[in-house]
């Protein structure tokens, strides 16, 4: 859509960035009345939404209670009290539902498409989009976002295109995945606009371990092990799951989970209970036992 000689109260809302909270945005600001136009810089919307939850994309966590979920944030989960009361977890397994992609609750109340493919979970918003009116441009990078006397007015296209905009919402993610289109194009268009930008941090990710011996190990799986994170001899984290090692040091859902709460050096001490179902005395009975059997 290209709304070249329209004043701005003729423009429509422009979402940048097609991914979950991008879809999302532009489906309510659809259904809210407001004329939209998403611009995705792929080649398809939800490019990251593919790969979450290895590919089976872990929607949400179905907490009854409020508290519980926000009990789970581990960086200020008051930030998102306000919105989930707006729209909280099932809301949105209600949303999918209605557009046609059926939801189940796992352990540890983690819902997931009843298919177990993050595709349809896209195809379901994607769905609702269409059903909305909201035009979709993909292949359509922005170079930045236009203001005028404080006042955002439309965005530029990476080819000189000019869009305008009665306004603009920005769903560009961070920086977590370059290769999905995270690139933070989004932080530099908000500090070109006036606003401030806390510097980000990385979150729910693999870790690099100083010692080369993990990478040794690289596609090692352990399972119902306990790690344990300690940061100037507290404990931050301590969780019973599975792991692997890697190329570079160590990943997987414990370790992914306990880099949330990592300090702001980025570094802690991480150490490994192989048997966490056993005392001393019994794991030293049963190493006794297998090495005279061997």
């Amino acid at each position: 859509m290209t709304e070249h000689g329209c004043g701005i109260g003729h423009a429509p809302i422009i979402v940048v960035g097609g991914g979950a909270a991008g879809m999302m945005a532009a489906l309510f600001a659809a259904r809210g009345g407001g004329r939209t136009l998403l611009l995705e810089k792929n080649e398809k919307l939800g490019k990251k939404v593919y790969i979450t939850g290895k590919g089976r994309c872990n929607v949400t966590n179905a907490c009854e209670d409020m508290e519980d979920f926000l009990r789970e944030v581990p960086r200020n989960p008051r930030f998102l009290h306000s919105a989930l009361r707006q729209f909280g977890p099932f809301d949105m397994l209600a949303l999918l539902d209605e557009l046609g992609c059926p939801t189940k609750v796992e352990r540890g109340r983690r819902a997931y498409p009843v298919s177990d493919h993050a595709s349809d979970v896209t195809k379901a918003l994607e769905k609702g989009l269409r059903q909305a009116g909201v035009t979709v441009r993909l292949n359509a990078p922005v170079r930045r976002v236009t203001a005028d006397a404080g006042r955002v007015t439309g965005v530029e296209l990476m080819n000189g295109e000019a869009l305008p905009a009665r306004a603009v919402i920005v769903c560009t993610g961070g920086v977590s995945y370059p290769a999905t289109g995270s690139t933070g194009d989004g932080l530099r268009w908000a500090r070109e606009t006036g606003h401030t930008v806390t510097p980000p941090r990385p979150s729910l990710v693999g870790l690099r371990t100083k010692e080369t011996w993990p990478m040794g190990l690289q596609g090692l799986t352990l399972k119902n092990i306990c790690l344990t994170g300690r940061s100037c001899g507290k404990i931050i984290y301590s969780e019973l799951g599975e792991m692997l090692f890697t190329h570079f040091g160590v990943s997987g859902p414990l370790v992914i989970e306990c880099s949330c709460h990592l300090p702001e050096s980025g570094q802690a001490e991480l150490s490994l209970n192989l048997k966490p179902g056993l005392t001393r005395e019994q794991l030293d009975q049963r190493l006794t036992r297998d090495l005279a059997a061997a």
